[in-house]
């Protein structure tokens, strides 16, 4: 369900997680022709509920919540939000560990011989990338 400061209407359930609860959405392309690709941007959604219950009321209404009582969907997508937020915070952790290289091989210097679209020795955009850890003796890289 979708509720608004003035009516509450019927959702699915697509439309309902992600679209009032965050998701990516993609805003239509300003500038033609520059960069193809879409603008996407993170949405934020927050809702807040102000709900009185009576002192003789308490016990019947507030309870433990346990496992079982949250609906599957919910469960998995709870999970793997919680996996991603733990795998984030391990990059930004070993982030300073690591260091991204580009490996331009006689291919790469081929396909750009006699090209006037680029001015540098290959198209750095289709160089291979590589995230290695600093400390790794080149020997070990190949």
């Amino acid at each position: 369900y979708k509720f608004d400061d003035e009516r509450v209407t019927k959702e699915d359930l697509k439309r309902a997680l992600e679209e009032q609860y965050g998701g990516e959405e993609e805003l239509p392309q300003t500038n033609p022709g520059f960069n193809n690709t879409p603008f996407k941007f993170t949405k934020y959604s927050n809702a807040y509920m102000l709900v009185y219950i009576r002192e003789s009321d308490k016990d019947k209404i507030i309870c433990n919540v346990d496992e079982q009582d949250i609906a599957e969907h919910l469960r998995e997508r709870l999970k793997k939000e919680q996996e991603e937020k733990e795998h984030k915070k391990k990059e930004k952790a070993e982030a300073h560990l690591y260091t991204v290289i580009k490996v331009a091989r006689d291919d790469d210097l081929l396909e750009q011989i006699g090209k006037d679209i680029y001015f540098d020795l290959v198209d750095h955009d289709k160089v291979r990338s590589f995230r290695i850890q600093k400390q790794i003796p080149f020997n070990l890289f190949k």
